[in-house]
């Protein structure tokens, strides 16, 4: 039997995540960070400056504030993790510039295991995230001679149907994951800030 577009796309993504399927939040209003109006200190906190005088800074010690490297994190975690495109392989490319080799790694293991890639690969959906509650610095300090920190990142993926204009009215698919992410100072990062997300691990979890 001939099954139309729209409902062969939602039994796949049922096939793939089974028992997901919420209406959850107006995705339009929620595929942000939910404390994204909270206050916090600018990335570039000072300007070039204050970017020069971090850069001066011995790579075993910490060069930038805990809030900086924080919303570093967020921006990261957001960027990694969504996949607007027309081509995903594309977005993908984009992102590894927040990863070193081991990272990117992980990362890629991590949509793997997660059947995030199979989702993507299907061409039926595009995917979005959003860091849904602050980053918990869990520890921090040198290690082979240099700053590493270690973070605890909630953080929610939605799948929405490729075409949609629009997430008003549309019925979401929502997934939540806990990553754990190691970030590190690196002099050949070319980023503003110098680091890497080194490692990154998560699971999912189901919402209470």
């Amino acid at each position: 039997m001939f099954v139309s577009q729209p409902a062969y796309a939602g039994k796949l993504l049922e096939f793939f995540f089974p028992s997901l399927r919420d209406t959850g939040p107006d995705p339009s209003e929620t595929l942000k960070a939910p404390f994204a109006g909270d206050d916090v200190v600018a990335v570039n906190e000072g300007g070039a400056k204050a970017h020069s005088e971090a850069s001066m800074v011995p790579l075993h010690l910490p060069h930038r504030s805990e809030e900086v490297i924080s919303v570093w994190v967020v921006t990261a975690v957001s960027d990694s993790l969504n996949f607007n495109g027309q081509n995903y392989e594309d977005d993908m490319k984009k992102s590894f510039a927040y990863f070193d080799a081991g990272g990117r790694s992980e990362f890629e293991a991590f949509l793997k295991d997660n059947k995030i890639m199979d989702v993507l690969q299907s061409s039926q959906y595009s995917v979005q995230s959003y860091v849904s509650a602050p980053p918990l610095l869990l520890n921090e300090g040198a290690v082979n001679k240099r700053y590493r920190w270690l973070y605890q990142v909630p953080v929610t993926v939605s799948y929405l149907k490729k075409g949609m204009t629009s997430y008003k009215g549309v019925e979401a698919t929502n997934q939540s994951f806990l990553l754990q992410l190691q970030v590190g100072r690196n002099q050949e990062a070319k980023g503003e800030l110098g680091t890497f997300v080194e490692r990154w691990s998560g699971k999912p979890v189901k919402k209470p």
